[in-house]
């Protein structure tokens, strides 16, 4: 009946049912006072049997290091009877309860199991559950290993949250040396047990002790009881899992090794958190350095942060998903120079926004470097497209080149001379040698000399290179879509989430949205060109020089210059145009014979027709120096129309090439001189301002800390990437308390755990002034009791000196008041 009590309990908490938590707990408060009593008396009955137990195998242990047959024999009935004790069939299920009561780090739960104030007779769970602990570790068996292995997870989750009162109770009770005891056992030498499972779940527990206390004997307690000694041996078998070539390896890992590695990122966060409490000469802080030296390989994928929680900073560990070093730095440049800089606010709001982008595209990255490298054909492919653009861009340098210093394109139809000496035949479609003019000494020399230099004839060479030429350019385009084009996809997906199309419409949808892809349409282009350069004629191998804009920021910056504000030149354009139509207007009425030509005796009427004067006007006006006037006859002194003439060709100088045309310069100036100015903005942004916290350098230059080291190292805007990939990752029944304070103010919109102008840098620098301006006080209080006490003996002579006792500080602080008045006097001395 007990049995099936505590298994529907267990399954009406269901994993952390906060509604079920708080109804076990108002009814625990209001009316039962007997079921924690009913725990107590279940657990001292286990600790009895368990004690009971261990002396007798101790005491048969004995008889058969004796030498006495018997022994072995007894031992083994013994243990076989441990595995049907009822007690321990009991234990385990209601230890199970009692963690999914805590589960989701409930803290009222957490509270009420150490303590009952409402109840006349509290009964302290956490103590009693310590006391089974350290009676069970002294000899784990394999009856007792799976109820030790429960213990340590309710351990776990009493403490996670953090629960302090409860880490303080655990940590009082010696529970670091049950778990010392629990590290000490070695795989090799006892099969009979999981200790790869046990050392997991005291690595768990020995971090939720840890967790959020500032108490810096918590930490000195726990490496005294818990010795570096003990943990480099439940780490090093772990060595040769997670070695070197697994940080490298893109290969997914099995259920065991995710276990290892689960187990040695626990380890190693561990010692980081204990390393900085120790004693700075002691030799605990030798081993742990030590220690995670020799583990150093994998600092790269040990993440750390800084976050803001209850008004303090803490670091935050994690381990960093491999897949996260599949980041391009062609998107960590993107992001930082997309992001809105106004406010630090709107910083984080801009990368919380692209973190879902940037986390999907390092998934994709991951998944592409594992075909790649599952494909023995394909294992040569860089998962990289910028690779294969810059080398398209130097081949397509290389063949015109070829091309300028062998000829120059005239029409199809010139044909070499017929003492050129370079293959006609060999081109797909139309001789290279039919396109390019080659009867010229020095470009029959360069021909020449490419013959004799890869032994093929020009053509042929042409050939090859446009071939390798569409293979750069296809291999550039498959490797950006299969990376990028998923997370465009992705986004487009995401804002279209509430709509459910027919299958032709996404169909339709999707098209678009590959389409609307710059870089993908854009490299289209380009694989295109090569294909055409290959196929038709090699002039369009000079298309993929364009390349070259996509190299240059410069050049992109000009390019954006003329693009940026597209709709004001359009608009801009469309009033010339309208202005030229009221021109010709005029014009075709008044002034049509001075539009036509007069050349050897021909006259052309170009202002026959209002279409003609149009395009005419159009275009000679605006690129004549003095405006349509330098286009039309001129008119003589004497003519009627010579003064309208004047007025004109001077409205239309003035108005259309000095204003209209400056009007469109200025346009195009002002967004260089916007862009420059934003550029400037971010780069001063970037080298004076920290990303996440928001301190400017000069605060670190006061303290006296380096400023690169803070934005590089403490609070590095990428290792806040991948914490919100490895919190995507992790199971939420397996959040610490850091990682579920996290995770709930993400998922609320909340940025308040990012620090705010604070890091634990400069705090520590600040602390440490702080204790040197309170104990100035106590100083100049000494110095003056020293100087009053020597001028006393002085006085008295040299024959009244004697010896005498050096008294405290704290005892000279009654004539602290008599030097106020005047400090500065105190320092002068």
């Amino acid at each position: 009946v007990f049995r099936a009590a505590v298994e529907t309990a267990i399954a009406a908490v269901g994993g952390g049912n906060e509604d079920v938590q708080n109804t076990l707990l108002k009814h625990f408060e209001t009316t039962d006072e007997k079921f924690f009593a009913s725990i107590q008396r279940v657990l001292r009955s286990a600790v009895t049997n368990v004690r009971r137990e261990n002396q007798q195998c101790a005491q048969l242990e004995l008889l058969g290091s004796e030498g006495d047959p018997r022994g072995a024999e007894m031992l083994r009935l013994s243990r076989d009877r441990r595995c049907t004790m009822y007690s321990l069939r009991n234990v385990d299920q209601l230890l199970h309860l009692l963690q999914q009561l805590c589960e989701g780090h409930h803290a009222g739960m957490q509270n009420y199991i150490r303590l009952q104030a409402d109840n006349l007779r509290s009964v302290n769970t956490a103590r009693e559950i310590a006391v089974l602990l350290a009676e069970m570790t002294e000899s784990v068996t394999e009856s007792n290993a799976d109820v030790v292995d429960r213990a340590l997870s309710l351990v776990t989750e009493m403490c996670q949250g953090p629960c302090p009162a409860n880490q303080a109770e655990l940590m009082d009770a010696a529970v670091c040396t049950s778990i010392a005891r629990i590290l000490s056992l070695q795989e090799a030498t006892r099969t009979d047990i999981p200790v790869a499972s046990l050392h997991g779940a005291c690595a768990k527990a020995l971090l939720a002790l840890l967790e959020g206390n500032g108490n810096p004997e918590a930490y000195m307690v726990m490496v005294n009881e818990v010795p570096i000694d003990v943990l480099r041996q439940a780490m090093e078998p772990i060595r040769s899992t997670v070695d070197k070539a697994w940080v490298r390896s893109v290969e997914d890992d099995d259920e065991e090794r995710s276990s290892a590695v689960e187990r040695l990122f626990n380890f190693m966060t561990l010692l980081n958190q204990l390393l900085p409490m120790t004693p700075p000469d002691s030799d605990q802080r030798a081993a742990i350095e030590a220690l995670l030296d020799s583990f150093s390989y994998l600092r790269p994928l040990l993440g750390c942060v800084q976050i803001e929680r209850d008004r303090r900073i803490e670091k935050m560990y994690f381990p960093i998903p491999r897949l996260c070093l599949s980041l391009t730095e062609e998107s960590r440049r993107n992001l930082i120079w997309s992001v809105d800089r106004s406010t630090r606010h709107s910083k984080l709001s801009g990368f919380m926004s692209l973190a879902d982008s940037l986390i999907v595209e390092m998934e994709s990255a991951f998944h592409v470097r594992q075909k790649l490298h599952q494909s023995v054909l394909l294992q040569w492919i860089r998962p990289d497209p910028d690779v294969y653009a810059l080398w398209s861009l130097v081949l397509a340098a290389f063949i015109n080149v070829l091309f300028l210093f062998s000829g120059v394109p005239v029409d199809g139809d010139v044909m070499p001379t017929s003492n050129s000496t370079v293959a006609r035949d060999g081109w797909l479609f139309p001789s290279a040698c039919d396109t390019l003019r080659i009867d010229d000494p020095s470009a029959s020399l360069i021909a020449r000399s490419f013959e004799s230099a890869t032994g093929v004839s020009f053509d042929s060479g042409v050939i090859v290179l446009a071939a390798l030429q569409v293979m750069l350019c296809a291999l550039c385009l498959g490797v950006d879509s299969m990376l990028f084009l998923p997370v465009h996809l992705h986004n487009r997906r995401l804002q279209r989430a509430s709509d459910s199309p027919s299958l032709a419409r996404s169909l339709l949808w999707g098209v678009r949205d590959v389409a609307s892809r710059f870089p993908t349409m854009y490299r289209t282009t380009l694989l295109a060109a090569a294909l055409l350069g290959l196929f038709v004629s090699p002039l369009f191998l000079s298309v993929q020089l364009l390349d070259i804009i996509n190299r240059s920021a410069i050049l992109t910056n000009v390019i954006v210059a003329v693009t940026r504000n597209g709709e004001s030149l359009l608009l801009t354009l469309g009033l010339g145009v309208v202005i030229v139509y009221i021109f010709t207007m005029i014009g075709r009425t008044h002034f049509p014979e001075a539009y036509s030509e007069e050349n050897a005796g021909s006259s052309e009427d170009n202002c026959a027709s209002l279409h003609r004067c149009f395009v005419f006007i159009l275009m000679n006006g605006l690129r004549q120096g003095g405006g349509i006037g330098d286009a039309m006859r001129g008119e003589d002194w004497e003519s009627t129309s010579h003064g309208p003439r004047m007025i004109h060709d001077f409205v239309f100088f003035a108005v259309m090439n000095i204003v209209f045309m400056n009007i469109l310069f200025g346009i195009i100036i002002d967004t260089f001189a916007e862009l420059r100015d934003m550029k400037s903005s971010i780069e001063e942004d970037i080298a004076t301002c920290c990303f996440i916290c928001g301190l400017e350098s000069q605060d670190f230059e006061q303290a006296g800390k380096s400023f690169e080291h803070h934005i590089t190292g403490e609070h590095d805007m990428w290792q806040y990437l991948y914490l919100l990939h490895h919190l995507r990752r992790k199971d939420p029944n397996e959040y610490n308390g850091q990682e579920s304070f996290v995770t709930s103010l993400v998922g609320e919109g909340d940025l308040s755990f990012f620090p705010n102008r604070r890091c634990l840098e400069i705090a520590a620098q600040d602390a440490e002034n702080d204790t040197d301006e309170s104990s100035a006080p106590v100083l100049v209080a000494t110095r003056l009791g020293e100087r009053v006490g020597s001028d006393d003996t002085a006085a008295d002579g040299p024959e009244d000196v004697q010896p005498r006792e050096e008294k405290p500080a704290v005892a000279q602080l009654p004539s602290v008041p008599v030097a106020a008045p005047e400090p500065q006097k105190f320092d002068a001395a």
